[in-house]
């Protein structure tokens, strides 16, 4: 609860901040580089600094002859005596120099009853019955976004940026490394030299063409490097995703992990031995799922920064998409709209990469089976293209696509893909070959175009 004490102590900064500011242009061009009109909770406090900002804003001297005319062009103010009002702000402050830390208590104080009012909103929303929980979470988690994005960013030198570049270019150099994760594809890795932090990556694909099993392919790749990595599925339940990480990994290969019905002897012979290794070599790797039929994004959020807090997770996978719950709205493209862009900046807020699957729109399937798919080919969204970094397609090369790439007749086969790289924000666009093991529901690469 804001007490008295705590309202009247930030009135104070307040006006010790207006104090600074009616010094001059140089103050006042400081002060709004760290704080806004918000951070003030004072009506006439709110006023003074709106005058100021319009003086400011006509190239006009900060003093009290020039903003003291703007302040009073509003006759609303209940205070007495307003035109000696900025004169005796003026008056209770000796010198700028403490306009920077003011700013700083300012805004930790406008902060903290920010917070406050909206703990004390949630409460009284908790307590109507009629509201659904759903539609409650949804509401305090915006305010609470909104909260975090009126903080006002820290500047950085370029020449520490310049830095940082610099030692990331020496460490590709001297140890071959890569800007991002990699996949373990080398030659979608070249490409794409790795997933970077911040990066928002969207792997689509037609129905049963293999989006699951490729994205799973790259989670236990970057697992086996001994990164953390959380994979969400919407669509599959957890057990299903253990049987295809088993097979994966398990050097035998086996058909649909039919291999609870495999007769003994010879099942525990032949399968279980290399089976339960597969297990034991999971089990070491740090990997972590959640399965869930349906999640909204707020939730989403909160599973994503508790999964990097906890588990120390480095990159996010989200099987898929289109199963996500964005933001309420009678139009299906507005909502998809709400989840790609909130997926670009949870990408950019936890300095992770995201890989979302999703689908592409039926319209494909009325161009024939040899028209490789494009942006536009995105399901029910052009933000989906907007928003990502990376746009990467897989394709079931038809005949004579495959003999593009000069396939022996032996290699021919219908198990040649095509993954396809068709935006690339930092690096090329291409074609890598891939290779559909059908019984391991996995990838292996050939080429690159």
């Amino acid at each position: 609860m804001i007490t008295d004490n705590m309202v009247a102590e930030k009135i104070d900064y307040e006006r010790s901040v207006l104090g600074c500011m009616l010094f001059g242009r140089k103050e006042s061009s400081k002060a709004f580089d760290m704080i806004d009109e918000d951070c003030f909770s004072d009506p006439a406090n709110k006023k003074v600094f709106q005058a100021i900002q319009a003086v400011h804003d006509s190239e006009s001297a900060i003093e009290i002859m020039t903003v003291n005319p703007e302040f009073l062009k509003n006759r609303n103010l209940a205070i007495q005596d307003p035109e000696l009002y900025i004169a005796d702000i003026m008056a209770e402050v000796e010198s700028p120099a403490g306009l920077e830390p003011f700013c700083d208590t300012l805004t930790e104080l406008s902060e903290r009853k920010n917070i406050t009012d909206l703990c004390i909103a949630g409460m009284n929303l908790s307590n109507d019955r009629s509201k659904p929980v759903d539609e409650i979470i949804d509401t305090v988690q915006d305010k609470i976004n909104k909260i975090g994005a009126g903080r006002k960013p820290i500047n950085r030198p370029m020449v520490e940026i310049y830095a940082e570049a610099y030692k990331e270019l020496q460490d590709i150099r001297n140890n071959g490394a890569s800007a991002g994760i990699r996949t373990g594809f080398s030659m979608l890795d070249k490409s794409t030299d790795g997933l970077k932090n911040g990066a928002s990556v969207t792997l689509a694909a037609k129905t049963s063409q293999g989006k699951t099993a490729l994205a799973l392919d790259m989670v236990l790749n970057i697992a086996k490097q001994n990164i953390p990595v959380m994979f969400f599925s919407l669509e599959m339940p957890d057990n299903d995703i253990a049987d295809r990480l088993v097979a994966k990994e398990s050097l035998e290969q086996v058909s649909g992990l039919q291999f609870r019905n495999f007769p003994l002897p010879d099942g525990e012979k032949k399968y279980w031995g290399k089976l339960s290794n597969g297990f034991n070599q999971l089990g070491g790797y740090p990997l972590f799922f959640e399965a869930t039929p349906s999640i909204p994004l707020n939730k989403l959020r909160i599973k994503i920064e508790k999964a990097i807090k906890t588990q120390g997770v480095k990159i996010v996978f989200i099987d898929y998409l289109q199963l996500i719950q964005g933001n309420k709205s009678e139009n299906r493209r507005l909502e998809i709209e709400s989840i790609t862009r909130a997926l670009k900046q949870f990408a950019l807020q936890y300095d992770i990469p995201i890989v979302a699957l999703s689908q592409l729109s039926r319209n494909i399937d009325y161009r024939g089976e040899e028209h490789r798919p494009v942006l536009a080919d995105l399901r029910e969204s052009g933000s989906i293209e907007q928003d990502a970094d990376i746009v990467m397609f897989i394709h079931n090369a038809t005949t004579k696509q495959k003999q593009e790439y000069g396939l022996k007749s032996s290699e021919n086969n219908e198990n040649i893909r095509e993954l396809i790289i068709r935006k690339n924000r930092n690096g090329e666009c291409c074609k890598v070959l891939l290779l559909w093991k059908p019984k391991i529901a996995s990838f292996g690469e050939l080429y690159r175009d």
